[in-house]
């Protein structure tokens, strides 16, 4: 009785909740067990080489060097952030153009869905920032957000008048035509985002050689990669992540939620300290995509000394531009003026 209360709440047959209840107080018995038996130094030796084991057992390779050297260069190369956001209407056909024109070795689009499932290149949960919409994304067809000005807020809305929101298929088609590489940046953790990315790269097949999928989502890219493991990835992380909508941490995610902001900030170390040291490998990402206050050499050596490239949001000063390049860190910039 109370296994099909609990199978109804928690959605998941009866005897698989039984199974795992079962396999759970084994475990918790087992382990009680052995922290009787041993002291313990010897019962953290055991733990750790059961997890190392398991990261060993699902870890993702990494794709070949070549491969990515071909997609973000053998040395640091400049991207332009959602298309150069500074430069034109963000996220749009003519912020691609206006990088290529600025001499970009690539853009950085985002990868969002409308209400209805099409994925489109936008940034932010709602659409009052950059467009003359109103309310949240996810609330919107796509019928309602093509018919939306991109330019309205931009400082050079004069010059991009009527500039439309496209979808991510025209954005990646438009960058492969104009020889750019692409960075998607997966804006939320969805199954739709997977299937998508699957079908992008069967409709472009060139995009293994010519993209990287990125996300803050480690099991998004761990997925992506476990369902096609020639697709280049890359892990995104700036702290607090989890617990603040913004870097200098000054806007709760949670703040109607007390104790869920409270669980966000003791999460945020967490996966800090799980990013550094083992989610990168189990992932098999290529390289990791850091917001520039964390960046210093030493950290870059860390990465370096794991084999993994590392790119850098958001250096907009010439002089961060400068010294990050010089660190042989590739740079997501929003101007390339």
């Amino acid at each position: 009785m109370l296994s099909h209360l609990l199978a109804t709440l928690f959605d998941v047959p009866a005897e698989v909740l039984v199974s795992s209840t079962r396999l759970s107080i084994l475990s918790v018995f087992i382990i009680g067990a052995l922290w009787s038996l041993m002291n313990t130094l010897t019962f953290i030796g055991i733990l750790t080489a059961l997890i190392l084991a398991l990261i060993y057992r699902f870890m993702l390779p990494k794709r070949d060097p070549s491969q990515i050297d071909g997609i973000l260069g053998s040395k640091a190369v400049m991207f332009g952030h959602r298309g150069g956001a500074l430069d034109a209407p963000e996220n749009t056909l003519s912020a691609i153009r206006v990088a290529k024109k600025h001499q970009a070795y690539g853009v950085e689009i985002d990868l969002s869905f409308t209400k209805d499932n099409i994925a489109i290149t936008f940034h932010d949960d709602d659409l009052d920032r950059t467009t003359n919409g109103k309310g949240p994304l996810l609330d919107s067809t796509w019928e309602v957000v093509k018919n939306l000005d991109a330019s309205v807020n931009h400082m050079y809305s004069d010059l991009f008048k009527n500039e439309k929101v496209p979808t991510i298929d025209e954005s990646v088609r438009e960058a492969l035509d104009l020889g750019l590489k692409i960075i998607i940046d997966v804006k939320d953790y969805d199954d739709r985002a997977v299937d998508y990315i699957l079908s992008l790269y069967d409709k472009y097949p060139s995009l293994k050689n010519e993209a990287i999928v990125c996300s803050f989502y480690p099991q998004l890219v761990y997925k992506v990669r476990s369902k096609r493991s020639e697709i280049v990835t890359a892990l995104i992380w700036r702290r607090n992540f989890v617990a603040y909508y913004d870097v200098e941490g000054k806007k709760p995610r949670f703040q109607n939620s007390p104790f869920r902001q409270f669980i966000a900030e003791i999460l945020d170390p967490i996966l800090e300290w799980s990013l550094h040291n083992f989610l990168w490998h189990l992932a098999g990402v290529s390289a990791v995509s850091i917001h520039k206050d964390h960046i210093s050499k030493d950290y870059v050596d860390f990465w370096k000394a794991r084999n993994m490239r590392v790119l850098s949001w958001t250096p907009n000063n010439p002089v961060e531009k400068e010294f990050l390049m010089h660190l042989n860190v590739s740079v997501i910039t929003d101007t390339l003026v």
